[in-house]
């Protein structure tokens, strides 16, 4: 699973590499003044980031739902100490660490 992420990661940064170093080349093809392009960029940016939003949104509250109904395993420690230096002594200590 781990090199998978990796794989989609690597790719991902790759995709965003080559929009970023190529965004000066397609700029340059618009036949716009600069504010009109400045405000055409500001109306994508804030759909994207609504649309980022959106996704996030959804992707956590989905998640309780997607989440595996598995018991947990592992182990606990339990230290059934009885003699506190600055703390009153446990009724029943030897009963919490059963």
């Amino acid at each position: 699973m781990t090199a998978r992420r990796d794989q989609i990661g690597t790719a991902l940064v790759a995709a965003s590499t080559v929009a970023w170093s190529t965004a000066g080349l397609f700029t340059r093809l618009i036949a716009m003044d600069a504010a009109t392009m400045l405000v055409w960029r500001g109306i994508f940016g804030a759909l994207g980031l609504v649309v980022v939003g959106l996704l996030l949104t959804l992707l956590f509250a989905l998640a309780p739902a997607l989440a595996e109904d598995t018991p947990l395993h592992g182990v606990a420690l339990v230290v059934g100490q009885s003699d506190y230096a600055n703390l009153p002594a446990p009724k029943h200590p030897a009963n919490d660490a059963a």
